[in-house]
């Protein structure tokens, strides 16, 4: 029994020694595990640290420039104001602008051709982008990680999406819109913001894909909201107030409002970049410059004839990378494919004229008796009026065959030679309206023209202008003719000031903290101080 006691304890004691043992090299084996993955998550770290800080560093070392615009061209100068190039030229009038930096494209908007361009950073390539259902883009934003763009239009009161080449447009919101100004942006955080500086002024906060809607976002001590921007760097919202002539901030939930700089006198646009904001300022014409958290070091970079419009700074770090949602088979959408509220997520949406299919991913065209449908091989609806207009915008091109050029355009149009109409006074306007040049051909013997009433004929080509745009200070012409001294009205002697561009404004208008003149004049320190003084000694 003794020796049967002993053996158990002995085969126990073995046991327990080759348990022990197993633990111990289990022990060593996952140690050994956990130092390696350890090793490898340390060596990961380093070489992406090592990576970006490499990338980062030949970043930082492109040169920012700033891209500004007034009614006529897009201009390049550099943040100290020592250098330019213009880019392009011979516009009517430029408002809005925004880059697609991958590509060394700028996407800009000319509100009296109503068209949204793009082109080269370098002036080549210039295409349009969208001509339909753009009457007035004030604001245009670029989401460069989904690859859209987004805008605001004045005359449609509305928030508009589509792609990058312009297509599958899409009404966001129409609805709570007065007057809108600018738009940003956010696709990290899946909302964008934009000013209204309608009665009430506000600014707004919704999510790319139209949802989340706020238009109460921001609505106290507000003006007029001009200017907007995203500091992605601090996570926070500005804009400038051309009524209140201040430039703040908040957080990007509103909050936390901070007024950086006071007594900027009518900012138009704003831009930033590292610790300097910029801005165009209409009532100086200028494009300025200072320190974005204490409004010290104030510049002016560059003075200008004409109002400054949008002013962007253009660098790689402005539009940094991220992961697209819609990247992968275009997120499972038939057709946009845009950032949910909160970012990473995807919603897809339908052009206007579509219809959202019960699987929330397919869209099928929705036609109407006022519009035309695509095919066989294109599904989309399109306005009637669309087609034969000279531009494909199906993408089978079936809505311009070759009879369109048997069309016949309505009596208050002129019939290109190409087969677009357009409206009959735009002919012979010195402006190639038709794309072939056609409305401005010899034979229409334009120079021989007479303008319309309250119109007047230029002097050294055919173009009329209307009567108010003499001596605005202005080249309306061209020719300059509109602002030779001696074709500018003659102010009334007693009931006009006569304003240092030559305009004609009402002397009440004088000393109202108003730039009615354009270049200010009215608001000359000096005059205002003597009025005052008269005004004093005969109350």
């Amino acid at each position: 029994m003794d020796i049967v006691v002993v053996v158990v304890v002995v085969v126990v004691i073995v046991i327990v020694v080759l348990v022990v043992v197993v633990v111990i090299v289990i022990v060593v084996v996952v140690a050994a595990a956990v130092v390696v993955v350890v090793v490898v998550v340390v060596v990961v770290v380093v070489a992406v640290a090592v990576a970006t800080a490499v990338v980062r560093e030949g970043v930082e070392n492109v040169t920012p420039w700033l891209v500004f615009t007034n009614r006529y061209y897009l201009r390049e100068i550099s943040t100290e104001g020592d250098n330019q190039r213009r880019i392009a030229q011979g516009f009517e009038n430029i408002v809005s602008l925004d880059f697609d930096i991958a590509n060394d494209l700028i996407y800009f908007t000319d509100v009296k051709k109503h068209v949204v361009y793009s082109i080269f950073l370098n002036g080549t390539n210039q295409e349009v982008v969208a001509k339909h259902n753009v009457p007035s883009v004030e604001g245009i934003s670029v989401d460069w990680i989904a690859r859209k763009l987004y805008w605001v239009d004045g005359t449609r009161s509305a928030i508009s999406v589509a792609e990058m080449n312009g297509t599958s447009q899409l009404s966001l919101l129409s609805e709570g819109i007065r007057r809108p100004r600018a738009i940003a942006v956010h696709p990290f955080n899946g909302f964008l913001y934009w000013t209204d500086w309608g009665n009430p002024p506000y600014i707004g906060r919704m999510g790319m894909d139209g949802q989340n809607l706020s238009t109460s976002f921001i609505t106290e001590k507000l003006g007029w909201p001009n200017a907007l921007t995203i500091d992605f760097d601090t996570e926070r919202l500005w804009w400038a107030d051309a009524h209140l002539d201040i430039i703040e901030y908040s957080d990007l939930e509103g909050g936390r409002r901070h007024i950086v700089m006071e007594g900027v006198p009518h900012p138009f646009s704003l831009s930033l970049f590292e610790d300097t904001m910029y801005w165009s300022d209409w009532n100086h014409l200028t494009i300025e410059s200072a320190n974005k958290w204490t409004g010290a070091d104030h510049r002016v970079l560059w003075n200008v004839t004409h109002r400054p419009m949008d002013v962007h700074v253009f660098h790689p770090l402005k539009q940094k990378p991220g992961i697209n949602p819609c990247g992968s088979n275009n997120g499972g959408c038939s057709h946009l494919c845009l950032i949910k509220a909160g970012g990473g997520g995807v919603t897809c949406a339908c052009p206007d004229y579509f219809l959202l299919m019960p699987d929330q991913k397919t869209c099928r065209a929705s036609c109407t008796n006022s519009q035309f449908r695509c095919g066989p091989t294109d599904d989309r609806c399109i306005p009637r009026l669309w087609r034969c207009d000279g531009e494909k915008d199906c993408r089978d091109g079936s809505d311009e065959p070759d009879d369109c050029r048997n069309k016949t355009c309505k009596s208050d149009q002129f019939q290109c030679d190409n087969g677009n109409c357009i409206p009959a006074n735009w002919k012979c306007d010195f402006d190639n309206d038709c794309g072939d040049n056609s409305d401005e051909r010899e034979d229409l013997e334009c120079e021989k023209q007479e303008c319309e009433v309250g119109w007047w004929r230029c002097a050294t080509n055919y173009r009329c202008v209307p009567n108010w745009a003499r001596c605005d200070g202005e080249d309306d012409c061209r020719d300059n003719s509109d602002e030779n001294e001696k074709n500018c009205p003659v102010c009334h002697s007693t009931g006009d000031f006569r304003c240092q561009n030559r305009r004609c404004i009402p002397k009440r208008w004088m000393c109202d903290f108003d730039d009615d003149c354009g270049d200010n004049s009215d608001e000359d320190v000096s005059k205002c101080r003597k009025l005052k003084q008269g005004k004093k000694r005969w109350a």
